[in-house]
This record gives structure tokens, C-alpha cells and sequence, in this order.
């Protein structure tokens, strides 16, 4: 597939100052001073996304589409920027530098690798003639481990109705000044205050972290889809018969009183972590698209078949391919097999009894669908 990225169409409002070749000095001198959209510049530092960009300049990490927008003529795929690299944010006139930055709120007290290789100096003959990072051995595509972030957004294949010892959200803490007239859904946002029912068993404490999910679609073949919406923290509780106070302090997706609460995974994966290349890997196939996208590209998740029972686990890689199929000969009666074919590299982000959760690092190809055949072809030591 032709990864080169299509010239972006003429904006005399927003004119990106910076290329991939210009410094941070020259790009703050050529941008346009009038420009407050795009007036403000970020420049690239090791271990930086435009999701954790998002995040640290406009409060909302869903919003890096809107940092992507203004910088296609730097930026060609939203998933890899490179140190160096000269960004216009939307908003604001002030030069930041990268090491001004306020310190980013992480889900769970595990320190992120900020020294880890989170972007990697850009190999720029292969971006300059457009060729995929796809390769057929896994270990040729330089890419990083499971990201904190991925792991708690991720979806993942549950037995249906959830896990066993689940607690609920039972109401916003918010009181309203005018008493509500329609039996709407009552919907939670950043920093809402609320009231949980903890998971059987669970003792907790102020400060302590929970996550907040929403059960989905049940598969024809067993299991439910759980979505992660939302982590909260603990401001108050009695462990008694009194509901437990909390505050949501990272949302993922909609949250709505009556969704489910469970304690928060640790995520534990050390900054040094690679998979090695494997031969004659698992057999796994998509059983699942959670986006509901016609056709899911970098950065979304899929569900496998794949399951712990397979000896599966965070941060092995599965390869999406095409079968060996036949094909007819043009002008012949005879027919000839066409070879596997990759379409993309997905990287484990959650297992379970139930199935495998991967997100799409590279791609080749465009048609993931549901029955896509996958191969285990790197794994984690």
C-alpha cells in the first residue's frame, strides 16, 4: 500500500512554518505572528505523541487530531513523529520547549519510559520514497512496547456479563439546582464526582483507583466486549453499607451511571522490553472489530481468538495476513497459488480466557476485517 502522505490542501488561514528538515530556531522565526491557531510551536522530544501532546496543551488527549490537521506538511502519519520536528499548536502564541512541559497524569503509579524509545530518529530514505515499515520479519519494523495509555484504553473479550466480582456506578455526586424533568441518561465527564458500590471483596482507600466499563456487543461463538470508559479515584469510603465517593480522573469513552467498576490492572512492563522473532508461531484469526470501522487503520484495536490458554501475553506481536489462495491463469484453464500476502502488525495489548486485544502499529494493506487470518511472529521473553 502506498504509505506517502497526499499533499495537504491550501489553508491561507493556517500555514505550517516547520518541515522535517527545518530547526526549531528557523520554524519560530518563519511563523507568521498573526496566526494564533497555529502560533503556538512544540518542538519534538524523545518519548513524545500527539496523544500525550493533545493531553499536556489542550486538556484533552482525543483532540490530537486537531494538532495532526495543522501539520501535514511535517507529520505524514499521525502515529510517528521524530525528535527535532518543529509542531504548531492550535491556540496560544508562546514558544514552548519541550522540557518546559508540565508533567503528564499517568493512570496507575508506574512511571511511563520517558527514556524510553517511545520515537526513533527517522530513516528518511525510506519516508522520502514512501515505503512501508511493514517488513516480513517483525524485528525490521522499530517501533516500541505496550504504551501505558494503550493498555488501559483497550477493550478486551470478557465472559459475558463481565467480571465476576464487579461493583457499579450508581450516581453523579453533582447536586442540581433545578430538579430534572426527562428520564435521560445521566452522563459523567473529567473531574465529575460520583458514587460507586465497590467490587465484591475489594477493600478500598482515599486515593486508590478503580476503572469504570461498559459491556458490549456478545459474540455468535462466546464472550462479551468490555470498553473501558473511565478510571476513577477515591475520595471517601466507609467500606460499609455507605456508597464509596469518587472522582474520574482519566475518561476513555462515555461514561453513564449503571456502568460497571472493577479494580484497576497494573501495568508492569519494564522499558528494556522486546519481542523476539518466532517461527511457525500460534494460528489466531479477528473475531472482532470494537470501532465498528468498515476498515480499521493504524492505531485501532481488534480482537483475536487468541487467548491466555495459548500462552499469549502483553506486547507480543501478531501478523495479519492474506491466505495462500488460488488464482486462475488469464487465457489458460489452468490455475496458479498466490502467496501470503501481510496486511498488518498488531501488537498484544490484553489477554484473557476469552480472546487476545491487539492495536495495529503498521499496515499495509486496508482489508482487516472479522475472519482475517493472523500469525504469532514475535514474542516476549
Amino acid at each position: 500500500m502506498d504509505t506517502q502522505a497526499a499533499s495537504p490542501t491550501p489553508d491561507t488561514t493556517h500555514q505550517p512554518a516547520a518541515t522535517m528538515s527545518a530547526t526549531p530556531a528557523d520554524s519560530a522565526q518563519s511563523a507568521n505572528p498573526s496566526d494564533t491557531t497555529a502560533g503556538q510551536t512544540h518542538t519534538v522530544k524523545k518519548g513524545d505523541t500527539l496523544w500525550d501532546l493533545s493531553q499536556t496543551y489542550l486538556n484533552d488527549p482525543f483532540l490530537w487530531p486537531e494538532i495532526y490537521r495543522i501539520n501535514t506538511t511535517i507529520v505524514r502519519d499521525p502515529h510517528w513523529i521524530y525528535p527535532g520536528q518543529v509542531l504548531h499548536i492550535p491556540g496560544g502564541v508562546q514558544n514552548v520547549v519541550a522540557d518546559q512541559m508540565e508533567p503528564r497524569f499517568e493512570p496507575e503509579a508506574v512511571p511511563m519510559r520517558s527514556g524510553g524509545p517511545t520515537v526513533f530518529h527517522e530513516d528518511f530514505a525510506k519516508r522520502l520514497s514512501g515505503g512501508s515499515q511493514l517488513e516480513p520479519n517483525s524485528l525490521e519494523y522499530a517501533h516500541t512496547p505496550v504504551r501505558v495509555g494503550e493498555f488501559y484504553a483497550a477493550p478486551w473479550l470478557d465472559a459475558v456479563g463481565g467480571p465476576k466480582s464487579q461493583g457499579k456506578l450508581v450516581a453523579t455526586a453533582e447536586i442540581p439546582g433545578i430538579a430534572k424533568t426527562l428520564a435521560v441518561a445521566e452522563r459523567l465527564g473529567p473531574e465529575s464526582r460520583a458514587y460507586i458500590t465497590l467490587p465484591k471483596g475489594i477493600v478500598a482507600a482515599k486515593g486508590d483507583r478503580l476503572m469504570v466499563f461498559n459491556r458490549g456487543a456478545v459474540l455468535p461463538d462466546g464472550g462479551q466486549i468490555m470498553q473501558p470508559t473511565a478510571v476513577v479515584q477515591v475520595e471517601a469510603t466507609d467500606n460499609g453499607g455507605e456508597a464509596t465517593a469518587v472522582r474520574i480522573i482519566q475518561q476513555y469513552d462515555e461514561v453513564l451511571i449503571g456502568q460497571g467498576v472493577m479494580p484497576l490492572d497494573r501495568f508492569n512492563m519494564t522499558t528494556d522490553a522486546k519481542a523476539a522473532a518466532l517461527s511457525l508461531g500460534p494460528q489466531s484469526k479477528v473475531i472482532f472489530i470494537p470501532s465498528g470501522a468498515v476498515l480499521p487503520s493504524i492505531g485501532g484495536y481488534v480482537i483475536l481468538d487468541a487467548t491466555n490458554k495459548d500462552g499469549v501475553k502483553i506486547g507480543d506481536e501478531f501478523t495479519l495476513y492474506r491466505a495462500r489462495e488460488k488464482a486462475p491463469i488469464p487465457g489458460t484453464a489452468d490455475e496458479v497459488t498466490l502467496p501470503e500476502e501481510p496486511i498488518a502488525l498488531a501488537q498484544v495489548v490484553k489477554v484473557t480466557d476469552e480472546g487476545t486485544t491487539a492495536i495495529i502499529l503498521d499496515q499495509r494493506q486496508p482489508s482487516i476485517k472479522i475472519g482475517t487470518p493472523a500469525r504469532l511472529t514475535a514474542r516476549m521473553p
